[in-house]
């Protein structure tokens, strides 16, 4: 049986007929490259943290053939093929524990897999040996995303002029740059047909980000070995759902593909894993079956992750969510601000509703025990973090906690709506009738792919600037702001005290419960009374209990709401 050393490229498999000791056939590649572009690759492999795993991604394209991959995975699964290379890999994961230093881990340190595009029979495969330990493959159509360019938006980029497009690819939404100074149609991953190469491209959570490092012509063809282990044929979906489980602890008696595996002798059992929920997401999400709660953001009672757009729910016609982030000045004399906030407006046939993601997430861990003892528990571990020397900042980035904790259910009518907010621990709430009489401008902009005008408007006592996209024909937008003929992408007063920007957009049907942010003790209170109440709370220091690190003296700015 042939075996790969460390400076041979690992190949792929092609083919396999069923039977586990039948040795595929090696899966071809381009002889003679055209084209060799190398990405910095970037995983935020925890999305509700700060750690993210870089790597480098190749890409090499012939005129009928091209391959992907990662340095990383590469290395890693070539060493796999020896017996030495298999010491070198333990010895390594060894040091690295001993250490606490997982760079010194060799493992395929983003996406373990190969892409294998066979243009004449617009066939892509797929292989990758890391998830389920035994090399795995599957094969689907070429599917070339549908993107929308906006050539109004340019950028330089490694020395290339770039254009803007976007796409809604398996489950996110991609921003990519594409320069036609190189007018090869090629692209990271299974990201290309633009009219030319993607120099940049990222998915709009930043939780995988491309940029291009190098790119070469007619490069030398590397060498080709063998890879003969038997591996299984699977479905795509089937595939990431089953991998999900595995990972996540599920049963591997009720795993079909881990019970696939071990029927045909490809391996002997599977050790259940530790329950967990992972904090990271694969690429394409649209693996997830309607009702299934195998993902973190599918659970309604998980924790949601920050920067995620992903909300639990179901594709729906009828309902769209958009998350903004919200940032307010803190202090007006030196422009400091809190720390931005996510927020989700929900639309939906008869109503919508406007709260925070970060107070939700807080209020669905208090609402049971388990939850209060998570928090209780990275409470008290960021706690010894901070006495052992930590920051400030990193204890409140990393700590759940709440965010804005005023709400708003809009009718059908986004003018007439009822407004839950707090003074202190007390919620109140009072119904309002906001009308907003805009004049638009000339001024347009692309936000989040989406060609934006600008309209005006004062509003109790401030000048709103809003940026509203006739592409979605919706009369809504963040907080209490409406009266336009699209929704509102971007906002924010003049002064900018308070800015709310756009960064996420899916028709679904949420299966949040924004009900559990209502206190059946809230009270009715008239709106100025609220806001001279939340004035008179924060002039007299009782705000200092739940913020930190806030200026010495009271430069907040005046409410939104100034008359």
């Amino acid at each position: 049986m042939k075996r790969l050393t460390t400076t041979i490229l690992l190949t792929l498999l092609l083919s396999l007929t069923g039977m586990a000791q039948e040795l595929p056939k090696p899966l071809r590649v381009p002889d003679q490259p055209k084209i060799e572009v190398k990405y910095r690759l970037e995983m935020k492999k925890h999305v509700m943290g700060h750690e993210s795993m870089t790597d480098t991604m190749i890409v090499l394209s012939g005129d009928k053939e091209a391959l992907c991959y990662t340095t990383s995975t590469f290395l890693h699964d070539s060493l796999q093929c020896t017996d030495d290379g298999r010491r070198v890999v333990m010895d390594s994961f060894k040091e690295g524990l001993l250490k606490n230093d997982e760079s010194l881990i060799i493992e395929p340190r983003t996406l373990p897999e190969y892409f294998y595009t066979n243009r004449e029979r617009g066939e892509l495969t797929v292989y990758e040996s890391d998830r389920l330990y035994i090399p795995i493959l599957y094969r689907e159509e070429v599917e070339t995303p549908e993107w929308r360019i906006r050539d109004n938006n340019c950028r330089i980029i490694g020395g290339y002029k770039t254009y803007k497009a976007v796409c809604d690819f398996r489950g996110r939404r991609f921003e990519a740059w594409y320069t036609e100074e190189v007018p090869d149609h090629l692209g990271p991953w299974k990201l290309h047909g633009l009219p030319g190469l993607i120099i940049e491209a990222y998915d709009e959570d930043k939780e995988y980000f491309w940029t291009v490092i190098d790119v070469r012509r007619d490069p030398t063809p590397p060498h080709f070995g063998l890879l003969e282990d038997p591996l299984l044929e699977v479905d795509r979906k089937t595939y990431l759902r089953d991998t999900r489980a595995f990972l996540e602890g599920g049963d591997p008696e009720e795993n079909g593909t881990l019970q696939e595996i071990i029927r045909r002798g490809l391996r002997r059992s599977y050790r259940q894993k530790r329950e967990k929920r992972l904090s990271y997401d694969f690429l394409e999400r649209d693996y997830v079956r309607e009702g299934d709660t195998t993902t973190t953001e599918t659970n309604t009672e998980a924790v949601l992750p920050a920067s995620a757009l992903t909300i639990p729910g179901k594709p729906s016609r009828d309902h769209l969510l958009v998350k903004y982030r919200y940032e307010a000045v803190k202090d007006t004399t030196n422009g400091s601000t809190f720390t931005p906030d996510d927020q989700l407006l929900e639309i939906r046939p008869d109503q919508s509703i406007y709260y925070s993601l970060k107070t939700y997430r807080m209020q669905a861990l208090y609402s049971s025990k388990e939850g209060k003892k998570k928090w209780q528990g990275l409470f008290r571990q960021e706690i010894d973090k901070l006495n052992a020397g930590g920051k400030m900042s990193d204890f409140m980035a990393r700590l759940p906690r709440n965010g804005s904790v005023d709400f708003i259910i809009k009718e059908s009518d986004p003018g007439t709506m009822r407004v839950y907010d707090k003074v202190g621990g007390e919620q109140y709430f009072y119904d309002d009738q906001a009308e907003m009489k805009w004049s638009l401008t000339d001024s347009t902009r692309v936000i989040l792919g989406y060609e934006c005008q600008q309209a005006v408007c004062d509003f109790r006592g401030r000048r709103w600037i809003a940026w509203f996209t006739y592409d979605v024909p919706i009369d809504n937008g963040p907080w209490k702001l409406h009266g336009l003929p699209g929704l509102i992408c971007e906002a924010y007063d003049a002064q900018r005290h308070y800015h709310y920007t756009i960064t996420g957009l899916e028709q679904k049907e949420t299966t949040l419960d924004y009900t559990i942010l209502i206190d059946p003790k809230a009270r009715v209170i008239e709106r100025k009374k609220l806001y001279g109440s939340q004035k008179l709370y924060i002039d007299s220091g009782g705000e200092l209990a739940v913020i930190s690190n806030t200026p010495s003296s009271n430069n907040y700015p005046e409410p939104k709401e100034i008359e």
